[in-house]
């Protein structure tokens, strides 16, 4: 089962994308924000780096990979409970993620409850789904792709949104 809200899954991306300083949720965008540094940023840069393997050819979400810009994310399948028991028929799909994985400026969190079509898993399910959503976003933000873009990134030096 999943035992977080999707919102809760997020703020802990968030997280990660902010190189391991918690900060508070708002909706309301200059909402002043209080940072209190939870992970050294070496830690988050190399748990990124995991990350960014699940997206790839060999991973386990390759179609959450955006053209260009380097993603980092996690699969999740969870059986529904119901009825006493965890049914095995019964599904929910998640993907969460940030993109660009050197300068995260989107954090996303797809979940799909019971899917159809045969599908259960995170990544044929929720992965494509952020895929498409997070490379309309960059481009509608006009974040330049870090794909090709040689050198150390932001995350690795320890930099900060």
């Amino acid at each position: 089962g999943l035992s977080v809200t999707p919102l809760q899954l997020a703020h802990a991306y968030l997280t990660l994308a902010t190189f391991g300083e918690k900060m508070p949720l708002s909706i309301l965008h200059g909402t002043p924000r209080r940072r209190e540094r939870v992970f050294d940023h070496r830690v988050v840069a190399e748990v990124v780096g995991m990350m960014e393997q699940v997206t790839t050819v060999e991973g386990t979400a390759s179609q959450a990979a955006v053209p260009g810009y380097r993603v980092a994310g996690k699969t999740g399948t969870a059986r529904i409970f119901a009825s006493g028991s965890y049914d095995d028929e019964r599904h929910v799909a998640w993907f969460a993620g940030m993109v660009p994985a050197s300068d995260p400026r989107v954090v996303m969190v797809v979940t799909v409850n019971e899917p159809s079509a045969g599908l259960s898993g995170g990544g044929v399910v929720a992965a494509p789904i952020f895929g498409r959503v997070a490379q309309k976003t960059l481009l509608m933000l006009g974040v330049v792709p870090d794909q090709q873009i040689a050198g150390v990134s932001r995350l690795e030096a320890g930099g900060a949104i």
